[in-house]
């Protein structure tokens, strides 16, 4: 006999869409709007009525306290309200304005999507960031050596290459056990397990306040790992391959480039079951090492983000999340723009890695660095003068003397995260090789008759000492396209009078004369005295035009 089924009941809500009412609003609105604030910070938002409405009241509908709640408004001025609200917590959070007319008792939402934001942890306000080669750097007790060297540099954060058991192509990227660490790692003569050697090397990061960034490799592993030995399964297959592992690999450009080392790790296995086992295992491969991370108020590094099985990519965030709410999780993201904003906006990426060493021109870099501060209020990113990827800066830029101009237009032209690797400050030629168990190569100051060590810790001073390197938003250009000159105005957004100008010539052969026009581009009077912070001259500003003669990789910083 059919059998109809039940017809549930619509219950009637006492708060409905209502009249346009709102004309002015502090916060973007539109599907998928976001915008970025720190924890321990303070949300400031506004409302403009459209009209004046006696008797009108405003509430915030969010989810910012762990529970959707109603906080009120007030009002400031006639038709204009206002509200501030702590943020105590990490996290993903939404909200939506809602008013009544009639002293609360019919309420009507405002007539846009929610808004959703993200509040970051405070151990991101800035990261200066110094990749470490684990593989060429010697035992762990020599790492935390290195950490004071690292300190003294001026870096508050480390990106620490995988440091798992390496298999036969001894890449720390193709990992044979992802739960034990290489044995070429061990003190000599130290007795102590491998991990409590290396938890000493994460107190000794705490201590002097590091950040530990964790690299965390999730979409393959090494062709002759544990996991491919004896969970098989887990692995994608190829009959072409004499194991059968499919390999790994990335496209570069318009060419697929195969890693013949690592076998790629089957996250869509049709099985559930086994699906479920892979998934759990490699989640707690995840919080295993994000718990060093966490420890000491850092971050993960998730490779090759733009591969990762993204129904997996969920399942983990919401569990590292969950388990790590104040940990910054760093994304190698390549892809579209609207991939990009939809997988931050979706996943709560806190960090993206940017890639300047692909804008050798200055106008080439130019917009990039607009692009960085365009994005800033959604999308924050890492704009390093290299990575242990790249080359060095003298392979990307032609000559070693880049490094100083290259490197402060990544710390004082990004949005206050910036970084280099190993062996940078030394001046190297050529990229070290991460690749295989080395003996430790020592690494000292560099014969070029450049004390570069002595200039980042500079341009780090500089950086520490004024918040405005670390927003968005607050930058003007006035090169007027120079071809090879950038120059800026860095500006204190509660004070446009205070502020930096900063110029570095890209060009590594040639002096460039550059001409700035001060009535034009920058708002102080005539007869301001600037002060350049390398030689700490100081200049008077007597004309509208100045012109300057910079050289080949010079650099200038000046202070209003």
């Amino acid at each position: 006999m059919l059998m109809r089924k039940e017809i549930p009941e619509l219950k009637i809500k006492k708060i409905r869409k209502g009249a346009r009412c709102i004309k002015e609003r502090s916060y973007p609105i539109g599907n998928q709007a976001f915008f970025r604030v720190y924890k321990g910070n303070i949300l400031v938002l506004t409302v403009v009525a459209e009209e004046m409405i006696n008797d009108l009241q405003v509430l915030l509908h969010t989810d910012l306290n762990g529970k959707w709640e109603d906080l009120s408004f007030t009002e400031t001025k006639k038709g204009e309200f206002s509200i501030k609200v702590p943020l105590n917590n990490s996290g993903l959070y939404r909200f939506k304005v809602k008013y009544s007319f009639n002293g609360g008792s019919t309420w009507y939402w405002d007539n846009v999507p929610y808004t959703s934001f993200y509040v970051d942890p405070p151990s991101m306000k800035d990261i200066k960031m110094y990749t470490f080669i684990p593989t060429i750097s010697g035992p762990i007790k020599d790492w935390i050596k290195l950490l004071h060297h690292i300190k003294n540099l001026g870096f508050n954060s480390v990106h620490l290459l995988p440091i798992t058991e390496l298999d036969t192509s001894e890449s720390p990227y193709s990992a044979h056990d992802l739960f034990n660490i290489d044995y070429s790692y061990k003190n000599p003569n130290d007795t102590r397990d491998l991990f409590d050697q290396f938890e000493e090397f994460v107190e000794e990061a705490k201590k002097l306040e590091i950040k530990l960034c964790i690299d965390l490799v999730l979409n393959h592993i090494g062709i002759t790992s544990r996991v491919a030995r004896f969970c098989s399964d887990w692995i994608a297959t190829d009959s072409n391959e004499k194991d059968t592992h499919k390999r790994a690999g990335c496209w570069d450009g318009l060419k697929w480039v195969r890693w013949e080392d690592l076998a790629l790790i089957k996250f869509d296995h049709a099985d559930k079951r086994i699906r479920h086992e892979i998934w759990y295992y490699m989640k707690k491969y995840a919080l295993f090492w994000a718990n060093y991370a966490n420890y000491t108020g850092g971050m993960v590094r998730l490779d090759n983000l733009h591969s990762t099985n993204i129904p997996f990519f969920h399942y983990l965030m919401e569990a590292l999340r969950r388990e790590y709410p104040d940990l910054i999780v760093f994304g190698e993201l390549f892809t579209d723009p609207i991939t990009t904003e939809k997988m931050v906006f979706e996943n709560g990426l806190n960090l993206l890695l940017a890639t300047p060493w692909f804008s050798g021109y200055a106008h080439q870099m130019r917009d990039f660095i607009k692009f960085i501060h365009n994005n800033y209020n959604k999308i924050r990113y890492m704009f390093p003068i290299n990575s242990h990827d790249s080359g060095s800066p003298s392979q990307e830029y032609g000559h070693v003397e880049a490094t100083i101009p290259r490197y402060v237009i990544c710390a004082l032209m990004g949005t206050g995260y910036t970084g280099m690797s190993q062996g940078v400050e030394y001046g190297l030629q050529k990229k070290i090789n991460f690749i295989g168990r080395q003996k430790k190569i020592e690494i000292s100051t560099n014969t070029w008759g450049v004390d570069f060590c002595s200039i980042f810790k500079k341009i780090h001073q500089i950086f520490d000492q004024n918040e405005m390197f670390k927003l968005g938003g607050n930058i003007k250009f006035i090169d007027d396209n120079h071809p090879a000159i950038l120059a800026v105005y860095r500006f204190d957004h509660h004070n446009t009078n205070k502020g930096f100008i900063i110029l570095s010539n890209l060009d590594t052969t040639s002096e460039h004369q550059i001409e700035i026009d001060f009535k034009t581009h920058l708002p102080f009077a005539l007869n301001t005295e600037l002060l350049e912070k390398f030689s700490d001259r100081k200049i008077l500003i007597t004309d509208s035009i100045i012109k300057i003669n910079l050289a080949a990789c010079g650099t200038l910083i000046f202070e209003i």
